[in-house]
């Protein structure tokens, strides 16, 4: 008997308003990313290209998984832009690399993930007539494949028996070992399926049935959105369930060996917020063994989005929002569509999706670890981004945090100024604390001259050990050792800038003007 839970207590924000804005606050658009703040590029004539996942890498460079479309087969495209949203030239040709691994009319890429290597995961499927297969391939840092992996030209293509779909930001590498999660035609109907692989790319024989283990949730069509591994080593993953006409919003759990774990009492929490119609699209494990996801509910126009955190043991987690989720309910005629989840260094939650009310437009909301809205992001704890040309479709799918905490959403559009769809990315400036460089700047330190022209000095209680200057919008500009006199770049730009101050007794932190 599965776990069913209906109509969950929710909280709904209905007086939530979102703000539009282009600027230098928290969750404002970026301009200095991609070309005015957008990054939109359309790198083949006479194709369109589909977008359905994106990651930044340790280096804050951003890699976008999809298909290219040329009106017969697809075929598997993956692009790489340098952190600021142009086009990496050091990756394929000009950014953008197709690959044909002659497997199918049609080959689609769902899912990246960076190995510790440095190579690149790439999961998805192939399509031939009466088949639908997956497959696992492994890509070097310059976008080539590389070939020394798996069963075949650098990639292993697997199938429990019948159809099976790899979805996207469903595959991870765990030691020595990589997991490829999705859904799995058993018994005429879909069901979750994780699949092992060694590092090499073979498939694990040993783990549960031949490599593959399945599980079923309420006795119909299942689809695995999203996938993390918990700390003792069992997987948690996202999607739906069909039940007798019930779209249910699931988060389900295996143990490390692909048997029934005990998560939320026999494997699965789901839920039904009421109108039938409800879906979890990402989550993620935190820190503290949690599972935090997002979804959307409602019939169109009135769909809702929702941030929900369970606890390890997957029980509605009561201290975060109310009775464990926070929910977004822009109004009756107004669509809100979360897609992606992240964190950010600070432990803010950010969720990511579209909005779809008067017009079509990128939508992002900031909550804190107690699920309550953060008022500096945006005014009101979220935003509204439009966009500069116009769209007839936007559809965000995938977001990530860089190191600064600047928030990338990505996904794909359509536009008069291209053939078909094509992919976009935006840039939201991260959360300054005030409170936060208040607290630092309890060690006394202080700085001269500020505004400062061509150099400035630092002195306080404290012995300096390193300074950094960092741009409102996250960016190192500059870094020094210890010295009497630091000495401004000639291409620092004027503006104001944080002054992260390391000392002997800790971190203080200062605002700092240059006016060259």
């Amino acid at each position: 008997m599965k776990k069913l839970l209906l109509n969950i207590n929710l909280v709904l924000l209905s007086s939530l308003s979102v703000t539009y804005a282009v600027g230098q606050n928290a969750g404002d658009l970026d301009t200095d990313f991609g070309i005015g703040g957008y990054s939109v590029f359309d790198p083949y004539s006479n194709t369109g290209e589909l977008y359905w996942d994106m990651i930044t890498l340790s280096d804050d460079k951003i890699i976008k998984v999809g298909y290219t479309d040329d009106g017969g087969d697809t075929d598997i495209l993956v692009a790489k832009f340098q952190a600021n949203g142009l086009p990496d030239s050091t990756f394929g040709v000009n950014g953008f690399t197709t690959i044909d691994l002659s497997l199918g009319q049609d080959e689609d890429a769902r899912g990246v993930y960076e190995m510790a290597s440095g190579q690149l995961l790439i999961t998805g499927y192939v399509q031939t007539p009466g088949s639908l297969d997956g497959y696992v391939m492994r890509m070097n840092a310059d976008g080539t494949v590389d070939n020394s992996f798996g069963t075949s030209s650098g990639h292993t293509k697997f199938n429990t028996g019948d159809n099976l779909v790899a979805y996207g930001r469903s595959v991870i590498e765990s030691g020595s070992q990589i997991f490829v999660g999705g859904a799995a035609v058993v018994g005429a109907q879909l069901d979750f399926v994780v699949v092992k692989f060694t590092i090499g790319g073979g498939i694990d024989a040993a783990f549960s049935s031949g490599g593959y283990a399945t599980m079923d949730i309420a006795g119909g069509n299942d689809n695995m959105q999203a996938m993390d591994i918990k700390a003792n080593g069992s997987f948690v993953f996202g999607g739906t369930a069909d039940s007798m006409g019930v779209l249910l919003g699931v988060v389900g759990s295996m143990t490390q060996f692909g048997t029934p774990s005990t998560f939320a009492g026999d494997g699965s929490y789901t839920f039904d917020m009421g109108s039938g119609l409800n879906e979890v699209n990402d989550l993620y494990v935190d820190a503290n063994d949690n599972t935090v996801f997002t979804g959307d509910e409602g019939l169109f126009p009135n769909l809702n989005g929702f941030v929900t955190r369970l606890t390890p043991t997957g029980d509605l987690d009561n201290t975060f929002g109310t009775n464990g989720t926070l929910m977004s309910d822009p109004g009756a005629t107004t669509a809100l569509y979360f897609r992606s989840l992240m964190e950010t260094p600070n432990g803010e939650i950010v969720a990511v999706g579209n909005f779809d009310g008067a017009s079509q437009d990128i939508y992002a909301m900031m909550l804190d670890q107690g699920g309550s809205p953060i008022s500096e992001f945006g005014g009101n704890g979220d935003v509204i981004v439009p966009f500069a040309i116009t769209t007839n479709l936007v559809t965000t799918m995938a977001g990530d945090v860089q190191a600064d905490g600047s928030i990338i959403v990505a996904g794909y559009l359509e536009s008069q100024d291209f053939v078909g769809e094509n992919m976009f990315m935006v840039r939201l400036h991260p959360l300054v604390d005030d409170a936060s460089i208040n607290e630092l700047n309890a060690i006394s330190m202080s700085t001269f001259p500020n505004p400062a022209s061509h150099s400035f000095e630092v002195e306080g209680d404290a012995d300096v050990e390193s300074v950094e200057l960092i741009s409102l919008t996250g960016q190192v500009a500059q870094t020094w050792e210890a010295q009497e006199v630091y000495t401004l770049a000639e291409n620092v730009m004027n503006g104001t800038y944080i002054l992260k101050i390391t000392t002997s007794k800790g971190i203080a932190v200062q605002r700092l003007a240059v006016q060259h």
